[in-house]
Parts: structure tokens; sequence; C-alpha cells
């Protein structure tokens, strides 16, 4: 099967964020080719409206039964800010280094919706968050 149809075929009615119009597959209104040409290859893009959309889902679907859950994102996944930023609103920050705290820090995620997780904490890091009032997973005692 030609690529360009198998293409198709996977995204027909799969969300209005991605389509196929008059053979030219667009990403919200941005058509590829126009992406390709002004940034190159290889190129990673991602749908700002789906992005919102899912995350305002996800913690609404929670929040309709669990009235007082709360979403993180997992930092790690990513470092592109104007996701996170974008992400800020629906769900708080999962942050493993003081890397990614200052990420977070840095787009505004105020220290209330801060979980700082992962193994190897180290004791000026348990100190910060502890000063800070940042929730902190303890793995363990050692």
């Amino acid at each position: 099967m030609e690529l360009q149809s198998e293409i198709r075929r996977r995204m027909e009615n799969r969300s209005p964020w991605f389509r196929f119009e008059n053979g030219k597959f667009y990403i919200e209104d941005l058509g590829y080719r126009t992406l390709v040409e002004e940034y190159g290859t290889p190129l990673v893009c991602f749908s700002r409206n789906r992005l919102q959309e899912n995350a305002k889902h996800i913690k609404e679907s929670f929040r309709n039964h669990y009235e007082h859950t709360r979403i993180f994102y997992a930092y790690k996944a990513n470092y592109f800010g104007h996701i996170l930023s974008d992400l800020k609103e629906y769900c708080g920050a999962e942050v493993i280094s003081d890397l990614e705290l200052q990420l977070a820090h840095r787009i505004g995620v105020p220290n209330e919706d801060i979980i700082f997780n992962g193994v190897g904490k180290t004791k000026k890091e348990l100190e910060s968050c502890i000063e800070n009032d940042i929730l902190v997973n303890v793995d363990s005692l050692s």
C-alpha cells in the first residue's frame, strides 16, 4: 500500500487536530510541508489543542469520581517549556531532579503543585523541598 494512503487510512476520523485535505496532511491548520520547509527534518510536532483537551479530559474524568484528585505530569517525559506551560493549568509537576524543579519554577508552577519523586534524592534536595513546602514521595528511609 502506498505510504500516503496508509497514513491517511490511519489518521482518518482520529481527531479534528490531524487531517488530510486535498491530498495534504495538516496538523491543526498547518500543512506539514510548510513546517518541513521552514524547520527541516526530522521534525516533531505537537497539537497544542489536543494536548490541552486531553489534559482537561483526564482531570475532569478523575474529578467526576474523586473530587480531590490531583494530576501530576512527569517532567522527565519532555522538557519543552511551551508544552509544560500549557499543561500547568490542568496538572502539577512531577519532578525527579533539581533541574526539573527549576524548570517547573521557571514556568510558574506553584510549590503546592509540585511533587518531588524518584530514587536517590540528595539531602540538599530534600531540605529544599521541605523549606519550600513541596510534596516529596519518600520511597525508603535510605
